[in-house]
């Protein structure tokens, strides 16, 4: 009798230890009708509670805002039914949760008429607060924020605004036959976020594993109903194309936490490529951080292989292709330390001859276009300090004078220079150069190459016209150039 109290003790004691040691997650969401209601019913929070039976599941509810703030302060191990732009740092699995239904402009067709993007110019519009519908609209849109659906609609009736900024399934019959609606955002993939930690990497894990199993079992297609062929996830391909993405600098990787002291301007991009990439859902994107480009011809040479963000030249067309613009710079300037009487743009060549004491740093395979890239050529040799190092080293070495110029974008003089050096920098203009630079998304001219390209294009086109594109661009450039840079811009992406 007591080996059996033992034996039952010991059962008790150790499926009691095992309980208590079930660890917690906690998942945020919006609070949508049959989606993530409070309780901890609907479609999503189902999902998530037959991918994850062995967590004890903390389910919180809450305006969209609110959960995103909680997310990004470390409160929650995951959200549930986000584009992946709406938080700064997470992990995601491949597989989506759902697709939703496009962002339209919901408009009096008596008042006004929307055909495109360029109509919404001096429009005032309204949304949700904490939707940022903004960022995919026009630069210099009138918004006003709303608390709830119905405030928006009676706005929109008493014309205190324009248009209402939301989904179409919250138009109701009545309101079919009353407004009109223009695309803004078309249909996108979903997502659930995780943290960026070892828990979240396992949990977006488990979460591909799962997605594919309820799928072939028909739970999926059993509680999406008739939203099931909306959702897309019936006809998602989890192998995906892989492309591998070589980047010099820590911008496209896009996870802005880890890099405080990344330049506002490389984020806002990082951003923008982002939000591209995560439309090219058939492809998985492995970024592959580089000092420089000096091999990229080599590199090229795999089918699968893209480069962020570089000058399309002459010799690079011969074994890569290019995407649309992705990229605006004001041209490159010569900077010194050296204070030089000179009024007139300098023609590198002949002021390298006439100056043979001076000497120019350059980064080890990179390319300045193809005039500055011919004039470098003629340049003697011990002139030129070539090194294989990142933009912020050189111009350490500026500052140290291990040579006396270097050859930089204005940006990036602005985002580097005051955090490095006391010193004053002087900028001289270049003979023969243009007033700007086109940066490209270029990826080796093979099939799989060309049709990434293609597919890339796409998206990119969209994001032309959006604050966020704009944002991304004007971030960069001196206050004092942005009169002359937004004309460019202008002549480059409208």
């Amino acid at each position: 009798m007591y080996k059996a109290f033992f034996i039952l003790f010991s059962l008790l004691f150790f499926s009691s230890a095992s309980y208590s040691k079930t660890q917690e997650i906690h998942i945020g969401a919006g609070d949508w009708q049959d989606y993530t209601a409070p309780d901890g019913s609907g479609i999503y929070f189902e999902i998530i509670k037959k991918i994850y039976p062995n967590y004890q599941l903390k389910f919180h509810t809450d305006t969209f805002n609110r959960v995103i703030a909680d997310f990004e302060q470390n409160k929650l191990d995951m959200v549930v039914g986000i584009y992946r732009e709406d938080v700064s740092e997470a992990i995601f699995a491949d597989w989506f949760i759902d697709t939703e239904y496009p962002v339209v402009a919901i408009y009096d067709p008596k008042r006004l008429t929307l055909n495109s993007f360029d109509d919404l110019a001096d429009l005032t519009l309204s949304w949700l607060r904490g939707y940022n519908f903004d960022r995919y609209l026009p630069h210099g849109i009138h918004h006003y924020e709303v608390t709830d659906i119905d405030t928006g609609f009676k706005l929109l009736e008493k014309e205190r605004v324009d248009a209402f900024v939301d989904f179409p399934y919250n138009l109701l019959p009545e309101d079919l036959k009353k407004y009109a609606t223009f695309e803004i955002l078309p249909a996108r993939h979903i997502y659930v976020a995780f943290a960026h930690n070892r828990l979240g990497k396992k949990l977006a894990k488990q979460f591909d594993q799962k997605m594919i199993e309820l799928r072939d079992s028909g739970f999926l297609a059993q509680l999406y109903k008739q939203e099931y062929e909306h959702s897309q996830l019936e006809t998602f391909n989890p192998k995906k194309q892989k492309i591998i993405i070589y980047t010099d600098t820590i911008d496209a990787i896009g996870q802005v936490k880890k890099y405080q002291n990344t330049p506002l301007s490389d984020i806002s991009i990082a951003l923008v490529l982002n939000n591209i990439l995560s439309q090219l859902d058939k492809y998985s994107i492995d970024f592959q951080v580089v000092k420089n480009f000096a091999k990229i011809k080599t590199k090229a040479q795999q089918d699968n292989v893209c480069f962020n963000n570089l000058l399309k030249t002459t010799e690079r067309l011969n074994y890569l292709v290019a995407s649309k613009p992705v990229s605006l710079s004001l041209d490159f300037k010569l900077y010194t330390t050296l204070l030089l009487d000179l009024d007139e743009p300098i023609d590198l060549v002949d002021f390298f001859n006439k100056n043979k004491q001076y000497t120019l740093g350059l980064e080890t395979g990179r390319s300045y276009g193809d005039k500055l890239d011919s004039a470098l050529k003629n340049i003697r040799m011990n002139q030129k300090i070539s090194q294989s190092v990142t933009t912020q080293t050189l111009l350490k070495q500026l500052h140290s004078e291990r040579f006396n110029f270097v050859i930089e974008y204005p940006s990036t003089i602005q985002a580097y220079w005051q955090k490095l050096a006391n010193k004053t920098l002087y900028s001289y203009e270049l003979k023969n150069t243009s007033q700007h630079n086109i940066g490209y998304t270029m990826c080796a001219n093979s099939k799989i190459g060309q049709q990434f390209i293609t597919d890339f294009n796409q998206a990119l086109s969209w994001f032309y016209h959006t604050k966020m594109f704009f944002n991304a661009q004007i971030n960069k450039v001196p206050f004092k150039e942005r009169a002359k840079f937004i004309e460019i811009y202008k002549q480059v992406f409208q």
